[in-house]
């Protein structure tokens, strides 16, 4: 199983249609979302991929995903995602999703990227794994609001699925 990492940015008239925007900049509008928890299945690989508008499927099939997001209203500030992956080999591992806002995107991104690491941390230590930063990875979504709501938003895509009608 290959598990894309895609992220997106939107704004809108309200912080709903922002967060429709960002699915549609990520690829992954028109799709029901089913979210999961934080696991990735052994055998699974992860790979960042940008956006996904050549995924095949549907308009309101399902989507399984693992998704951080962040919304905001107020011109100047800074909203951002994330999404941190811990492997351990063919063990399958896990994601931790983050979001959070600020005054500047340094300090978005700093924030997330400690969020991210220090829970990799916790969980490789809750499951008795030694933590090596470099099997650390994460993707991250930032954008400043300008005049309209936004959203940033970072997705792990497992797979789709058709309703059977």
């Amino acid at each position: 199983m290959e598990i894309r990492v895609v992220n997106g940015v939107g704004e809108g008239h309200t912080e709903l249609s922002a967060f429709d925007a960002a699915l549609k900049g990520s690829g992954v509008y028109n799709y029901n979302l089913l979210y999961l928890s934080s696991v990735i299945p052994s055998g699974a690989t992860v790979k960042e991929v940008g956006t996904l508008y050549d995924m095949e499927g549907a308009i309101g099939d399902r989507l399984y995903v693992v998704m951080a997001e962040e919304r905001g209203h107020r011109p100047g500030e800074t909203i951002g995602a994330g999404i941190g992956w811990y492997q351990f080999g063919l063990e399958g591992g896990f994601f931790v999703e983050h979001h959070t806002k600020g005054d500047s995107p340094v300090e978005v991104r700093e924030r997330l990227e400690y969020l991210i690491e220090y829970s990799i941390r916790d969980l490789c230590a809750f499951r008795d794994k030694p933590f090596q930063k470099e099997k650390l990875h994460h993707n991250l979504s930032i954008t400043t609001i300008q005049n309209k709501p936004a959203c940033a938003m970072v997705l792990a895509v497992f797979e789709h699925e058709t309703w059977n009608t």
